[in-house]
């Protein structure tokens, strides 16, 4: 009777646990008080190990033969030619914010990369992996890479054109530059979803890579791009000093329902303090200082008090202080506003006593 041959397992396809899979060997920069705080928090660098990357011509860093690179059960296979190993890791230097979403693309494009190394990651790849914000549609596990040249491979989306600026490396992947590449989102992004990534790029939320001005400089040196007007627009709306993306938002949100734009940067001088302190959103007529309170704010035990005692402060100062969350007041805030503008213009506001 012949011998039957053993039916040849099909590789599966890597999946988001694979990309994302890391373990962090250095942290640094995280906050002196607690060094628990999310990673979206650190605005440095850091170190982990990640899946190593490699093509199967040349498996040698990774310690395996041919033979081993295209029959290990450790092994995923991102495109034709290009292994990814859940056992065998590489240290890569990424900035402290990096989550795991950032890990998986930055895998993602690693592995296009070895198979094309011209493909540079640009438009949403170059965004998620540069720390700009976008909606929810335009990022995850589903999203295709994108890259400048064409590029055919699986869950890639090559595009033409040449780089404006120097490309920049993150995580030892190779993307555009950031000015680059919020001119490819502009024609991706609703206007809206534009300022706040403007915001973003010219804030503190990540170390504001860029100023508004050398935005303004691209796009002269530049003309002609899609989504030219849609990108002017944003910048006109975009204020420096803008912290994480929801407060961007919440400002809109705000001059959306009508009322006057809130201030951002603006500093309150604080008497017992010696001091000033600057919420996040203020509006001088009628002393209000609206401050959000992000994930660390409700987890962190000294990010809780700390917030505590810095709206206690403000009040002092004769201000109102109004604090929303991720998910809740805005809908009270738009009330306790729509009741204070109106009791200005009636002259019948009356604000709390500075002590």
């Amino acid at each position: 009777m012949p011998k039957q041959r053993r039916p040849r397992t099909r590789r599966s396809a890597p999946t988001f646990a694979d990309h994302a899979a890391r373990v962090p060997i250095v942290t640094a920069g995280t906050d002196p008080h607690d060094p628990d705080l999310p990673s979206y928090t650190r605005k440095t660098t850091e170190k982990s190990e990640v899946p190593l990357v490699f093509g199967v011509d040349d498996p040698s860093g990774a310690g395996l033969t041919r033979a081993q690179a295209l029959a290990g059960d450790s092994m995923r296979a991102p495109h034709y030619g290009v292994r990814l190993s859940s056992r065998t890791t590489e240290t890569v230097e990424h900035p402290g914010w990096a989550e795991p979403q950032w890990f998986a693309v930055r895998s993602r494009l690693a592995a296009l990369q070895t198979l094309r190394p011209d493909a540079i990651g640009s438009h949403t790849s170059a965004a998620e992996l540069l720390g700009i914000p976008l909606p929810s549609h335009l990022r995850g596990r589903h999203a295709p890479i994108h890259v400048l040249n064409a590029v055919q491979a699986r869950g890639a989306h090559g595009h033409r054109g040449s780089l404006t600026e120097p490309s920049v490396t993150t995580g030892g992947v190779e993307v555009t530059g950031h000015l680059q590449t919020v001119m490819q989102l502009a024609p991706l992004l609703a206007e809206r979803d534009l300022v706040v990534a403007i915001d973003a790029l010219i804030g503190p939320w990540r170390g504001s890579p860029v100023a508004l001005e050398q935005i303004d400089r691209h796009m002269r040196e530049n003309p002609g791009r899609r989504g030219a007007r849609k990108l002017r627009n944003a910048r006109a709306r975009a204020r420096p000093g803008v912290g994480p993306p929801r407060e961007s938002e919440i400002r809109l949100d705000l001059v959306d329902w009508g009322f006057p734009e809130p201030a951002v940067g603006r500093a309150v001088w604080i008497a017992e303090l010696r001091r000033h302190l600057t919420p996040d959103l203020l509006y001088e007529d009628i002393r209000t200082a609206i401050e959000y309170e992000g994930e660390q704010h409700r987890t962190n035990r000294w990010q809780v008090e700390a917030d505590i005692e810095r709206a206690n402060a403000v009040r002092s100062a004769g201000y109102f202080v109004e604090r929303l969350t991720k998910r809740t007041g805005l809908v009270e805030l738009i009330g306790v506003l729509t009741e204070r503008f109106a009791a200005l213009r009636a002259g019948t506001l009356r604000f709390p006593s500075a002590h």
